[in-house]
C-alpha cells in the first residue's frame, strides 16, 4: 500500500521528471527534520560531517545541502530515513521499509545533485563552516515565520560562509550550486510548514482545553448558586 510520498515520487520518476522527483524528496526531508531533529542529525554525523552539538535546523539543512553532491553515505542515510518515516504496509499487514523505494530515492538525489561529477567524500571528515555564529543560524523552533524569512532571503544562500565563489572553486560546477540553493529552499519551506502546522494544532488544543475548563468552571459556579438559593 503506497502513501502520498511514494505515489508522487513514482509518478515523477516514471515521467523522467528528475527535478520534481527531487522536490518531493526535499519536502520530505524537511518534514523528517521537523518530526525528529535528532534522527536527521544522526544521518549528518554518521556521514562524517561535523556539526556543533547545539546545531539548529537551519545549520543541519546547510550541512545536508552543502555535502549532498559529494557524500554518497549522506544521500543513502537520508534515503533510508525518508522511507523509514514512510513505511509501506506489506501483504501481511506489517509495516516495512521498501528497499526499492530507498534505491529510487537515492538515485533521484544522486542524479539531481550531479554526484557523478564529484569524488565520494563519505569517509572524509568534513568540518568546513558549521559554526554557531550569525543570525542566519537562528533556530527555526523559536519563531518559524521570522526564521524562514531570514533563511530563505537573498535567494536561499547556503549560509554566510558558503559563498558562490567557494562553491565553484570546490566543485567546479556552477549549475550544482543553483540546485543546492533550490534544494535548501524546498527543505526549509516544508520544514516551516510542518512546524507552523504543529504550532497551530498545539494552539487549537490549548484553546479547547481553556474553553472546556471555562465551561466546567461555569457549571460548578452555576451549581453552587442554585444550591445556595435552594438552601434559603
Amino acid at each position: 500500500m503506497e502513501n502520498n510520498f511514494h505515489a508522487e515520487l513514482k509518478r515523477y520518476i516514471d515521467s523522467k521528471d528528475n527535478a520534481n522527483a527531487n522536490r518531493v524528496i526535499m519536502c520530505e526531508i524537511g518534514r523528517s527534520l521537523a518530526k525528529n531533529k535528532d534522527d536527521f542529525r544522526e544521518v549528518i554525523e554518521s556521514s562524517n560531517i561535523v556539526v556543533p552539538k547545539n546545531a539548529g535546523e537551519i545549520q543541519l539543512v546547510d550541512a545536508f545541502c552543502e555535502n549532498a553532491p559529494s557524500n554518497r553515505k549522506l544521500l543513502l542515510g537520508a534515503s533510508f530515513l525518508i522511507n523509514y518515516n514512510n513505511k509501506k504496509v506489506g501483504f501481511d499487514g506489517e509495516e516495512i521499509v521498501d528497499d526499492k523505494a530507498v534505491k529510487d530515492t537515492y538515485k533521484t538525489m544522486y542524479e539531481y545533485f550531479d554526484s557523478a561529477n564529484f569524488e565520494d567524500t563519505s569517509y572524509v571528515v568534513t568540518e568546513d563552516f558549521y559554526s554557531v555564529d550569525g543570525d542566519e543560524y537562528s533556530n527555526v523552533a523559536a519563531d518559524p515565520v521570522s526564521a524562514v524569512a531570514m533563511a530563505l532571503g537573498a535567494g536561499a544562500n547556503l549560509g554566510s560562509k558558503i559563498t558562490e565563489s567557494k562553491m565553484k572553486k570546490r566543485y567546479g560546477v556552477s549549475d550544482t550550486l543553483a540546485k543546492q540553493q533550490e534544494a535548501k529552499s524546498q527543505v526549509l519551506k516544508a520544514l516551516i510548514e510542518k512546524k507552523t502546522a504543529e504550532q497551530k494544532n498545539k494552539s487549537d488544543k490549548n484553546k479547547k482545553i481553556i474553553i472546556g475548563l471555562s465551561i466546567f468552571g461555569a457549571l460548578i459556579v452555576g451549581g453552587l448558586i442554585i444550591y445556595a438559593l435552594k438552601r434559603r
